[in-house]
Formats: C-alpha cells, sequence, structure tokens
C-alpha cells in the first residue's frame, strides 16, 4: 500500500481491531526477532461468531483516494445453542501501594465488581473466585477454609465477605502479578478434580494500576506470556485485563499483550473511562462460535522487495515489478539462471501467469527452488485444493517446518512438518496457510503458531498482516484502519459487533486470464480490477482451539462507485473434517 500503482481505496463497514504474528522471510535463515515489546491491539477474543444471519448487510464502498470516510456495519453470530454449562469468574485484585494515589475510595474495584456481581449472582450456572495481590503474596479471599487456597463459589455470603474485605483491607506493598497467576492456576485445577462432570468455562479478570514486581526488573515479559499462556491451557478458559493506572503505555501494552496471550480481553480507563466488565467477560450459560480472526486480503497485493506494497496481478505472492527485475538479475547469475530454465529454456517470470515455470508450484514456490535451491517434488501432480487455502496438496507439501507449534500441546503433536491439505489454518492461528506464506514468503510460517507476536521494526507480524503491511518496511505503509468494537444482544444473546475497515487501495493491475490463473477462476479478474478476499475463522467457544470453519468470499473491485454487499449469503463454507491431522474437536 502507498505504492505507486495504487488507484484508490476502499471505505468498509466497520469491523476490525489491531492485533496478533511475525517470522522469517524470503531467507533460510531466521533473522533475530525483538520478543520484549509485543504491542499493537488485538482480537477480541470473546468474539463468537457463527455466521451472518438476521444482522444487517454491510456495504463496501469505494473512493477514489485513501481517505478517512466511516461506512457503519453489525455482524452477528448465531443465536448460541443452549446448554448446560458453568461460567467460573476468577477476579485477580490489585492491592498495592500506589492504589492510595489512583483508587484511594476503591472506586473502581469495589464498585466496579460489585455492580456487576449483583447482575449475574443469582445464576445457579455461575461461580466466583477473588483472589487479592499485593507485597510479595496473593490472599484468596474466596478460599476452601484449610490451606487457603483459592476456590470457585456459588455461594452468595462468601463473595459479599469478599468484597467487604477489599474495602476495609489497607492498600500497600508491591505488585506480584506471578502469585496470583500462580495461584489461579492451582484453583482451576483443583476444581475441575472437583467437579469433573461439569462443562465449566473459566473466566479471569485481572485488575491492576501498576507494573510486575516478581517477574525480574525489567519484567520479563515472555516469561509472562508464558505462565499466560500455560494457565489458559489448562482448562478452557480466558485471561483479561483492566488497567486503571495513570497513563503508561509499557504498562498498558503489557496488560493489552496479557489478554490476548490469554484469549482475552482488555479494557484501560485512560482511554475508556469506566470498567465495563459485560462487555470485557459477557457470561453466558449458551456454547456459540467465536472468531479467530477477520482478515481482508487484497489479492493483487503483495510485498515488494523494497518494503512497498505493490502490484501483483497474477496473485501469485510476487509484486509485479519484482517479476519483472527477477528476469534481468537472475539471468545475471549461473545458477539461478540455470534453475529457472529447468525443462525450458528461455523461462521468465510473468506477471500475468502464476505458474510461468511450473504446472503445479505458482511462482512464489519456484522463486524459493531458483533463489535457495529448495527441490520441488516433481513427482507430485496432485493439484486439487481440498480446505480452500488457495494452496494445491503439492504446494501443501512444499511448505514445511522443522519445529512446527499449534496453539495447544496436542495440536502441535499431531500437525506434522508439512502443511495440513485438509485444514485451511494448520497451525491455528487464524490466519490461512495461503495468506501466511505469500505474505511472508515463508514456508514454515504456517505452521507456527507463536509467529504472530514476533517484532518487526516495532510491529507485531499479526498487525503487519491485518493492516497489509509489508513486513519489510511496515512504518512505510498507508496501513489498513481497523476497528472492532463488540457487544452481546441481551435479547437473542447472540454475539455481535460493530466494524469498520478504511484505507484498502485497488492497484492497477494487468487483466489475469483463466489459463493464467491456472483454473482457479476465482482470481480471474479484468484489467485494473483487483480480488478481494474476505474470510474469518470461527471455532466453537466450547472448544476454542480445535479446528473449525472457514468462511469466505471472493470480490472483484474496479468501478470507483461500485459497492460491495458482505450479506452472509455470499460466503462460503469450509469445515475442517475428521480427515484432517488435528480433529475437529477434541483437541
Amino acid at each position: 500500500m502507498g505504492s505507486k500503482e495504487s488507484m484508490t481505496a476502499i471505505q468498509i463497514v466497520r469491523d476490525g481491531v489491531k492485533s496478533l504474528l511475525g517470522g522469517w522471510f524470503s531467507r533460510k535463515d531466521k533473522p533475530k526477532v525483538d520478543r520484549r515489546a509485543i504491542a499493537g491491539l488485538f482480537f477480541a477474543a470473546i468474539l463468537l461468531v457463527g455466521g451472518f444471519q438476521n444482522c444487517d448487510n454491510a456495504r463496501l464502498k469505494m473512493i477514489e483516494k485513501a481517505v478517512e470516510k466511516t461506512s457503519a456495519g453489525k455482524i452477528c453470530a448465531d443465536p448460541p445453542n443452549t446448554q448446560s454449562s458453568y461460567t467460573k469468574v476468577m477476579f485477580l485484585v490489585d492491592k498495592s501501594g500506589s492504589n492510595g494515589t489512583t483508587d484511594p475510595q476503591k472506586t473502581y474495584r469495589h464498585d466496579t465488581i460489585r455492580a456487576f456481581w449483583d447482575i449475574h449472582k443469582n445464576n445457579p450456572n455461575v461461580s466466583w473466585g477473588f483472589v487479592a495481590f499485593n507485597g510479595n503474596q496473593s490472599l484468596a479471599y474466596i478460599n476452601d477454609g484449610s490451606d487457603q487456597s483459592a476456590i470457585f463459589s456459588a455461594d452468595q455470603m462468601l463473595f459479599q465477605a469478599a468484597l467487604d474485605r477489599l474495602r476495609t483491607d489497607g492498600d500497600n506493598g508491591a505488585t506480584p502479578y506471578k502469585t496470583a497467576i500462580q495461584m489461579t492456576r492451582s484453583a482451576i485445577v483443583k476444581d475441575q478434580m472437583d467437579n469433573p462432570g461439569q462443562n465449566s468455562m473459566y473466566l479471569i479478570i485481572m485488575i491492576t494500576d501498576g507494573e510486575p514486581t516478581d517477574y525480574g526488573s525489567p519484567p520479563d515479559d515472555t516469561a509472562i506470556y508464558r505462565d499466560i499462556a500455560d494457565l489458559v491451557t489448562v482448562a478452557r478458559s480466558t485471561f483479561s485485563t483492566v488497567y486503571y493506572g495513570p497513563n503508561n503505555p509499557t504498562a498498558s501494552n503489557r496488560l493489552r499483550n496479557m489478554a490476548m496471550t490469554g484469549l482475552g480481553k482488555f479494557l484501560d480507563t485512560n482511554l475508556d473511562g469506566r470498567i465495563p466488565l459485560d462487555e470485557l467477560i459477557g457470561v453466558t450459560s449458551s456454547e456459540p462460535w467465536r472468531i479467530k480472526e477477520f482478515v481482508v486480503a487484497n489479492l493483487n497485493a503483495a510485498p515488494c522487495d523494497d518494503g512497498t506494497m505493490g502490484v501483483d496481478s497474477d496473485a501469485d505472492g510476487l509484486c509485479d515489478r519484482d517479476e519483472i527485475r527477477y528476469n534481468t538479475e537472475f539471468a545475471k547469475d549461473l545458477s539461478k539462471r540455470g534453475r529457472m530454465n529447468l525443462g525450458t529454456l528461455g523461462q521468465v517470470f510473468d506477471p500475468q501467469k502464476r505458474n510461468s515455470f511450473h504446472p503445479v508450484y505458482s511462482d512464489a514456490f519456484f522463486y524459493r527452488y531458483i533463489v535457495f535451491n529448495e527441490m520441488l517434488d516433481n513427482s507430485c501432480t496432485d493439484t486439487t485444493d481440498e480446505d480452500r487455502d488457495l494452496l494445491n496438496l503439492c504446494e501443501e507439501r512444499f511448505m514445511r517446518n522443522g519445529t512446527p507449534l499449534g496453539p495447544t500441546g496436542n495440536w502441535t503433536d499431531k500437525m506434522g512438518m508439512d502443511s495440513d491439505p485438509f485444514n485451511f489454518d494448520s497451525d491455528g492461528d487464524g490466519f490461512i496457510d495461503s495468506f501466511e506464506f505469500f505474505m511472508t514468503r515463508n514456508k514454515s510460517g504456517g505452521m507456527d503458531h507463536g509467529n504472530r507476536a514476533y517484532l518487526f521494526d516495532g510491529f507485531r507480524l499479526d498487525e503487519i498482516f491485518l493492516q497489509y503491511r509489508n513486513w519489510r518496511s511496515p512504518k512505510s505503509a498507508v496501513p489498513y484502519q481497523r476497528y472492532w468494537r463488540p457487544f452481546v444482544d441481551t435479547d437473542t444473546g447472540q454475539h455481535c459487533g460493530d466494524f469498520q475497515i478504511s484505507n484498502i487501495s485497488v492497484y492497477k493491475t494487468l487483466p489475469l486470464t483463466f489459463a493464467g490463473a491456472m483454473g482457479r477462476a476465482d482470481l480471474v479478474h479484468d484489467a485494473e480490477e483487483n480480488t478481494l478476499l474476505f474470510y474469518f475463522v470461527q471455532a466453537p467457544e466450547k472448544d476454542p482451539n480445535a479446528p473449525g470453519e472457514l468462511r469466505y468470499h471472493f470480490q472483484k473491485v474496479k468501478s470507483a462507485d461500485s459497492g460491495l454487499d458482505l450479506n452472509s449469503a455470499l460466503y462460503r463454507r469450509y469445515s475442517v473434517g475428521t480427515q484432517s491431522r488435528v480433529p475437529p474437536t477434541g483437541n
């Protein structure tokens, strides 16, 4: 984006949120990645979506240039399927000495928690835990009475006593995050042992005004995120955070990323001015779907070698101008020229042909063979794309990671070292395999769930993906502007959201024929026309780390006065089945 090819920009209806990924690229060796300052916004992980049925149609409107001109829209999940389930809420509340300045009357903490509890305290399927932390320890205000370990209880008298103690106990000492996280983990493990027959969802909310004092100095953010990731894998759970301290971007960003790691939500009273816990938690005893990501991808835009985003007429992951330059540069290198001419002399990159060199492997794959001499399996001829991720079976086998990583240990154990031809998102991070490859030209990224948090020039890779920046020079792009505000329809129980996306550039492409697209009709387009791919990955809330369903839609954009309808009837579906390596449930 922001290149000379950029012709117009699309003003899209309201969705979104900044967030999440990062890795290696266009080279064999992985560059070192700064993991210390993982910053940026993230998708509200509680967003649960099963489709856009019974919701307002959203419209995309193209405008002449990339300026802010907002359109509003709403999407909603299917009504949740009611079943017997239990919601168990654990509050982790800061009692450190700085509260004497930030919350001397305990208004933010006591009154906000009390208001939320008053709404839900009579729900028989909701129980409560309460941990206060300060000094060098955490105290379970709701405990088992013997060893004072934290528990969950539906006893209203116990929770009222915890609130009273919050009000009367003094605020002093340090801010020991780690002790609170460890105590919560033990409480969840104990609750599962005591109630093995209950289908429980654990909602953890940390409310704090400061930075951790028991993770080293300066705090070891990697260790914090690791502990939270471990916590939320113990059981079906989310970890959300609230910051009510002074305006401190370091503290705020750390808590934001703690919530992102914990698949939860984040609130900063410096921005919001209040703590709307119902929006943060959304207690329900039903089981809807949740969205992992909602992505708008211009398939005719690619990251160029010079750090910009540029036109990619044939949607092969290579900029047109790079393809033309390669023809000259590679001809001067004897080994590269030899690999370019594999089979037929005089072969060159063609910006109007996805497979310039090979009938099975598109040009970005063949690029890696030419530049790095990574061997292609010429015996493979299967060009089917079972999982609808824009990679054929042979290309899926080429995608490889010697140390694959999924969202859970069980997923990692089952995923294999090459991408799964029956799972559009092999590493479970919400980005389809082809998108990760074409945005990075890195063949191992689609099997690394953790790469979303790598930093490039201060930007997380998932943020780079969602804003359509070039990882080489993310600051040079005119980014997609994204916003998402989730809410729950109290009448239907549906999870909905207002969203907007703007500043999507449309490029002056060369036309792409059916033959040039290698028979992929969805990619065929006219001159100066772009193909946009809208998709989201959804999984059931009861098993959010299970492979789920891909909802996707291709739209052609050319005329400045054309509109695009986002009605769910336009979206196609692909559900991960039992033939995939990681099954759709029970992982």
